[in-house]
């Protein structure tokens, strides 16, 4: 396939840059690095900076590839960010970093201006971060002739605001407004997440694809945290301390566990993920469970490697989520032989089907002989090694067919 020039939106990642652990969303604005640097010959990436715009070449994708995987390192802030004290600042270091090999930079009210200088007739605008989704950005592409196609991860802000930080539904709301405006395509994760968008939006005449996200490369399994004892069974819940990943349905569990069981027959439970936001009766209790240190261990957000060691001997992959777009932890237990204890969410029935045990999240007590259950062996994991699991190309072979009406035939 030939391509038409593509401009890949980097401004996540770019925010993103020593900060850890990757988040789904993050991973997927890294595939699409990947691919625009690996199949597109005419590539070119925008970044929304703190002072403006940056647009580079292949030499700019290249250096934020290898400042994101942490291959090599970040430099300096530069002189305007040193003076306001941002030096240390992670972002205001990539930006320095990254600046040097720019091909034209803008205040926002000069970017229709750089994009009709440097890019080049028929570029098909890609953004799959969910950042720098803005009118300006949008209607400065629409006016250098761009196509414009974003991927729409999930509606979560939209369909439940009280899990989400504040602000991030009048957000969310703004960025569809402006998509519908200047889109000419929306990348949909999921069949789940095109139905939640079709409903959402009243006689939509934008095409929405769908493209399962593919499995993202994971590092060997690296050694387990010196914290983490292992010697009874054990369950691990992975992802962002936030009120959507329902870390309190656990916490309910596991306080009807001690009830039930001995000290010594109770099952340890790993927490995986940073803290987030609007959770601080989760952190509280976290803090001060009787229960911290002796069954219940948080971890933080732990490197990828240390992540999978842990969760490859662990009895379940425990995910109540109360909602999600597409959802990679139950996906990656699975990968390495583990069950996913899930909720009963459409979504995950659609990418892994039968190959989970579903519970209702509003019946901890559900959950709690569950986990006693698996505890003893008399619940069999419906852990299939022969799944067919999504991959990067087939996605990019049905973006392919998506794009199909803003780039040039084969």
């Amino acid at each position: 396939m030939t391509y038409s020039p593509i401009c890949l939106d980097i401004t996540r990642l770019v925010s993103r840059v020593g900060l850890g652990a990757l988040s789904g969303v993050d991973r997927v604005e890294r595939a699409y690095l990947t691919w625009v640097l690996s199949r597109v010959e005419d590539r070119y990436f925008l970044c929304r900076t703190t002072r403006g715009y940056l647009l580079f070449d292949r030499k700019g994708g290249e250096k934020l590839a290898r400042l994101i995987d942490g291959v090599e390192p970040l430099g300096q802030a530069d002189l305007a960010s040193r003076l306001f004290g941002k030096a240390g600042n992670e972002r205001h270091r990539t930006e320095g970093s990254l600046r040097p090999l720019k091909i034209g930079s803008a205040l926002p009210q000069f970017l229709p201006r750089l994009l009709r200088k440097c890019l080049p007739p028929k570029t098909i605008y890609l953004n799959v971060g969910q950042s720098n989704l803005s009118q300006n950005s949008l209607a400065a592409m629409a006016q250098a002739g761009a196509g414009i196609a974003a991927m729409i991860h999930d509606l979560i802000p939209i369909q439940h605001p009280s899990l989400v930080a504040g602000g991030s539904a009048a957000r969310f709301e703004r960025m569809l407004t402006n998509l519908r405006s200047h889109a000419d395509l929306i990348i949909a994760n999921s069949n789940d997440t095109k139905q939640h968008i079709r409903d959402y939006f009243v006689d939509l005449d934008i095409p929405v694809a769908v493209a399962h996200l593919g499995m993202v490369d994971r590092p060997a399994k690296g050694e387990v945290p010196p914290n983490a004892p292992m010697d009874r069974p054990y369950f691990v819940a992975l992802g962002t301390l936030e009120p959507r990943k329902n870390h309190a349905l656990l916490l309910d569990v596991w306080d009807i566990l001690a009830q039930e069981m001995n000290a010594d027959d109770l099952p340890y439970l790993h927490i995986i993920g940073r803290r987030g936001w609007k959770n601080e009766s989760v952190f509280d209790r976290l803090d001060h469970h009787p229960l911290k240190g002796k069954a219940i261990f948080e971890h933080g957000a732990l490197p990828d490697g240390q992540a999978r060691a842990l969760i490859a001997d662990a009895r379940a992959l425990l995910f109540p989520s109360l909602a999600e777009g597409f959802g990679y932890p139950p996906l990656e237990a699975l990968e390495d032989g583990v069950l996913p204890l899930c909720a009963d969410l459409p979504v995950l029935k659609e990418t892994i089907g039968d190959r989970a045990v579903y519970l209702d999240v509003s019946d901890t007590y559900s959950w709690a002989q569950t986990i006693t259950q698996l505890c003893s062996g008399t619940v069999f994991a419906p852990v299939e090694s022969n799944m067919n699991f999504p991959t990067w190309d087939d996605h990019f072979e049905k973006l392919d067919v998506a794009l199909s009406g803003i780039m040039r035939d084969a």
